[in-house]
This record gives C-alpha cells, sequence and structure tokens, in this order.
C-alpha cells in the first residue's frame, strides 16, 4: 500500500540505492511512478506493506517500509531489489556500486571512488566538513536527522 514518503511512519526502514550518474527529470518521474505501482502492490507473505518510494537530489532512490504496519521479510526484501535492478537496467543506470562515496559540494552531488579519497582529502577537495551521504542509515527517523552528516563524523575521519 503506497504512501507518500512526507506521511511514513519516521519509524519505516529504509533502503537507498544511490544511482552511478543524475537522473533526468523524466526518469526521476518514470522511476515514482513505477515505484508507485511497486510499493503499491508490495506484500510480505501475503500481507500488505505499508511502503513509499522518493528520488531525493536527483541521484538516489529511497524505498521505505513501515514495519509497524507490517513486517517485511526475505522474500519481500529480494522483489524490492529486483524491483531497482529492472529500474537500473531499463534506465542503464548503476544502483549497486558501493565504491563510489557521495558528498554534497557545492549543493550538487558529488562522486568519489572510494580508492581516491586520500588523495581528494590530501588536495583539499574533501574536508571534515564536507557532507557526506551515509547510505546505511537504517530508517527515515536517521535518514532525515544524519544521511547528510559530515565527514568527520563518518569513517572518512581516519583520512584527516
Amino acid at each position: 500500500m503506497y504512501s507518500s514518503f512526507e506521511e511514513i511512519s519516521s519509524k519505516a526502514r529504509v533502503w537507498i540505492y544511490q544511482a552511478n550518474r543524475p537522473l533526468t527529470s523524466e526518469e526521476e518521474v518514470k522511476i515514482v511512478s513505477l515505484g508507485m505501482k511497486f510499493t503499491d502492490g508490495w506484500e510480505a507473505h501475503g500481507k500488505a506493506l505499508q511502503a513509499s518510494i522518493k528520488v531525493f537530489h536527483s541521484q538516489f532512490i529511497v524505498i521505505a517500509a513501515d514495519e509497524g504496519f507490517n513486517m517485511t521479510t526475505g522474500c519481500s526484501i529480494d522483489s524490492s531489489v529486483e524491483f531497482v535492478r529492472n529500474i537500473a537496467a531499463d534506465l542503464n543506470i548503476d544502483l549497486f556500486d558501493k565504491t563510489q562515496i557521495a558528498f554534497l559540494l557545492d549543493n550538487k552531488v558529488y562522486l568519489a571512488p572510494m580508492k581516491n579519497l586520500k588523495v581528494q582529502v590530501a588536495d583539499g577537495v574533501i574536508t571534515e566538513d564536507t557532507l557526506t551521504f551515509n547510505n546505511l542509515v537504517p530508517d527515515k527517523s536517521t535518514f532525515e536527522e544524519h544521511w547528510l552528516t559530515p565527514a568527520k563524523n563518518t569513517w572518512i575521519s581516519r583520512y584527516f
């Protein structure tokens, strides 16, 4: 059962998928449209899930499920991953590359290869206060409060 991201519980579990490039406005509309259809019919063992999907910064697809309504299961999570894989294939984007770290620089998403972080820190491109996207936040509340956090508050701090 689809719910808007703004209305879904702050305790809703979230999954964040980072695109390897900015999405066009047409792609965003398509993702949300398909996502609304997917989440409207998303179930776990025959029980409807209250869920949402939203695109942020033209680069991140966020799916949320209110597990206070009904719990997700391995099979339901697998079906959401399959949905995301289909989106990625359809739009020719990579949504599963964990080697790119996303930062917010000059109000734009900047992707840095993990292997180049030391150099980018040394060159001053990334500083302690550079906002970093923490795509491992577990729920909507943490997403809203700590998804964007200074690099010094993340594992990247070892490079400063």
